[in-house]
């Protein structure tokens, strides 16, 4: 913390970054406010985090974009009444009007400036719609005049006008933060046949006291001539705005032929917005400025499948020294499909971009979208799939990585000053070696910098069986026939690399560990026999599950295998055995948490007895005995093994009533240590030695829509 005397005399305190522990007293966050608007902004990053650096005011003003201090938000009130009336003039014409009173209170905890909290505002109007004229045949006119008056401190509650209202004034939210009184007024005539034939023009005028004077033009035009379509759009703004005056023309302009197949088109449309400083005669910004030509060729819409291609040639301008100049090319091309036929479904949908950097020496960007789905049957709906397959870019927020102190041997890494100045860089940290070395940890941390990431995704499912018909044919048709199988696969990956057979491959072969941001991988597949029997059968499953991700510390693996075996036989009437086997691992793998790497391999097998005498009762009596291993202690043999009965009984009458009590004695003996993350994956949770839990379960209809469950659990 330092305090100086500014140019002035006049003393200020600011605070610097400092290494000296006998100087290093505060702990600060800093939030990004805007350049002009905080007195500090980012110097460097080094290994402990980013350093600021105290940037002095010139004429008392700010220099810099970062600021120490944070604004809390007040609680609020927002209200606002309104009334209207509208009176026809006869059959065509009417006149409305309407007044609004608004009451805004931007902090509830003070009592300054309430004065100003209400505002008023009004509009009134004439319209007229679906006259027709004999000059027009087929055609009805309508025409709608209005003016509007908001007073400076009238406020809405929800916006009411369409979302680029203001957009398309030239007029950025913080100009709205000023208080200002606001005239409107607008015209508009029009005639219409349909949706395909019809005009419509309209003038807008508005005034926001002495911040904004401008005025629009807008027009639409559409006519249908045989199999030929015509569509046009223009739009035109002219405004003043202090010392920036606006000038903004958008047109657009398609022509496409119908025929019974296909509709080849082209549209060209351009729109040319530019901010310029009325003194200096040179332009400072532009909300959109661009060129495009497009051909598009699309399927008539009375097909029975559906398809549309297009390619696009587009040049966007910016400015550069006070002139407009083209920035950007672009190529994209965009292809999708649709059709059914009666056992299968496509849908795709493809986007190729291609862009070009004209002003700035940086690599062409080629961006690659695109998604199939698929759905269908086969051999009269025996195997049935479904496919879902996605690619796409986003972007990221990049991430950084500090290091920071650690208790002794609790760390990763170590520090060797290379350079001998006293400040840590990154490059001067290693994986530590030795355990008295390990003083630092590895953090990440997210910047407001953005990276480009591919992601990946793909969704199978797959149900099969045979034919129900081979049930009474005998042989081995008629034992085949008691098979089937339902499996399912869903992968979603992302990753920062460059390569464009890594960024498509749903899969992780080969790809650089530094290049993956995560990764969700999930297999389920099952074979039933004889699943529809009430006598007898078994099923197999396979459950295989990984997911990795990058975590503020590092990278983070869990992995599950499970196979499962469930055996049943009807005994009688009224009971049933089954028998339960099983084997699996789970893995867990951590960069920063060394307590958190382990491999459990784990088998169990367990009978299981049910009786049934009616409908509404069912008793349940199961044993199972469980035996893990922790494959990664290379210290000694960390076992554990898992005694469990288990007896549950259940009353259920229709769908009014359902009664259910369990009761499980769970013995486990556990050579390890307890309170550790793979303690509490060998225990499951419980404790070493005896367990007794138990839950009770009350579930009863009260009435229509309205159901009392009633839930106990101990242990």
């Amino acid at each position: 913390k330092v305090t100086e005397e500014d140019e002035n005399g006049d003393s200020i305190t600011y605070y610097r970054y400092s290494t000296d522990p006998e100087r290093a007293f505060f702990a600060l966050s800093f939030s990004q406010v805007g350049m002009g608007l905080g007195d500090y902004r980012r110097v460097n990053q080094l290994s402990n985090g980013t350093v600021f650096e105290f940037v002095p005011r010139i004429n008392g003003r700010p220099q810099g974009d970062y600021s120490i201090l944070t604004q809390l938000p007040t609680p609020d009130s927002r209200r606002m009444i309104t009334a209207g009336t509208r009176i026809k003039l006869g059959e065509k014409e009417s006149v409305y009007s309407e007044v609004a009173l608004s009451s805004r209170d931007q902090n509830l905890f003070s009592n300054l400036d309430d004065e100003d909290n209400q505002g008023l505002a009004w509009k009134a109007g004439i319209k007229s719609e679906d006259r027709e004229f004999s000059q027009f045949k087929g055609y009805k006119f309508k025409a709608q005049t209005e003016v509007e008056f908001n007073s400076s401190q009238f406020n809405f509650i929800d916006r009411f006008r369409y979302i680029e209202f203001d957009r398309d004034w030239g007029v950025n939210p913080e100009d709205l933060e000023i208080p200002a009184s606001e005239r409107f007024f607008w015209t508009q005539i029009g005639l219409e046949k349909d949706a395909r034939n019809g005009f419509n023009y309209r003038v807008f005028l508005r005034n926001r006291a002495e911040q904004l004077d401008g005025s629009q033009h807008t027009a639409n035009w559409n006519l249908e001539l045989g199999r030929f379509l015509v569509k046009q759009e223009f739009f035109s703004l002219n405004s003043n705005k202090d010392t920036i005056q606006t000038d903004w023309k958008r047109y657009l302009g398609q022509l496409s032929y119908r025929s019974k197949i296909l509709v080849p088109g082209y549209q060209y449309s351009v729109d040319r917005n530019a901010a310029e400083l009325i003194e200096r005669d040179s332009v400072i910004s532009t909300a959109m400025n661009f060129r495009e030509h497009l051909l598009f060729l699309r399927s008539n819409d009375t097909l029975s499948y559906a398809f549309s291609a297009d390619a696009a040639w587009r040049t966007d301008r910016l400015p550069f020294s006070g002139r407009l100049q083209d920035n950007t090319e672009a190529f994209t091309s965009n292809f999708s499909f649709r059709k059914n036929w009666t056992n299968h479904q496509l849908q795709s949908t493809f986007t190729y971009r291609r862009l070009a950097f004209l002003q700035r020496d940086l690599p062409e960007e080629l961006t690659v979208l695109g998604k199939v789905d698929y759905s269908g049957s086969l051999m009269k709906n025996l195997i049935r799939n479904e496919i879902s397959y996605a690619i796409g870019n986003g972007r990221e927020l990049q991430r950084e990585f500090v290091f920071l102190p650690a208790p002794n041997g609790d760390g990763t890494h170590t520090w060797r000053d290379d350079n001998g100045d006293g400040i840590q860089q990154l490059n001067e940290f290693y994986l530590a070696i030795n355990p008295e070395e390990k003083l630092y940890i590895k953090i990440f941390v997210p910047t407001d910098t953005y990276i480009q990431a591919y992601s990946t995704l793909l969704n199978y499912r797959l149900q099969a069986k045979f034919p129900d018909d081979w049930k009474e044919s005998g042989g081995v048709k008629q034992f085949l026939q008691k098979f089937s199988n339902t499996s399912s696969l869903s992968v979603e990956k992302k990753v920062t690399s460059d390569d464009f057979l890594t960024r498509i491959d749903p899969f992780l072969g080969g790809v650089d560990r530094d290049q993956i941001l995560s990764l969700r991988q999930i297999l389920r597949t099952s074979f039933f026999f004889n699943r529809s029997s009430a006598s007898y059968g078994f099923d197999l499953s396979l459950f295989d599950s990984q997911l990795k991700q990058l975590l503020s510390g590092g990278f983070e693996d869990q992995i599950q295998k499970d196979w499962k075996w469930n055996s049943r036989y009807q005994l009688n009437s009224v009971t049933t055995f089954r028998l339960l086997t099983g084997m699996g691992k789970r893995i867990s793998a951590s960069d920063f948490l060394e307590n958190r790497n382990y491999t459990i391999s784990q088998r169990m097998i367990g009978p299981e007895l049910a009786w049934q005498p009616s409908p509404f009762v069912r008793a349940t009596g199961t044993y199972s005995f469980s035996a893990k291993e922790n494959l990664e202690n290379e210290v000694f043999e960390e076992k554990a093994s898992i005694h469990q009965v288990s007896f549950e009984t259940r009353y259920a009458k229709a769908i009014k009533t359902t009664l259910t009590g369990n009761l499980r004695l769970i013995q486990i003996n556990y050579n390890g240590e307890p309170n550790s993350p793979v303690g509490y994956e060998m225990l499951q949770a419980l404790t070493n030695g005896t367990n007794i839990t138990w839950t009770l379960n009350w579930l009863q209809k009260i009435g229509e829509g309205l159901q009392l469950n009633v839930v106990y659990e101990g242990r």
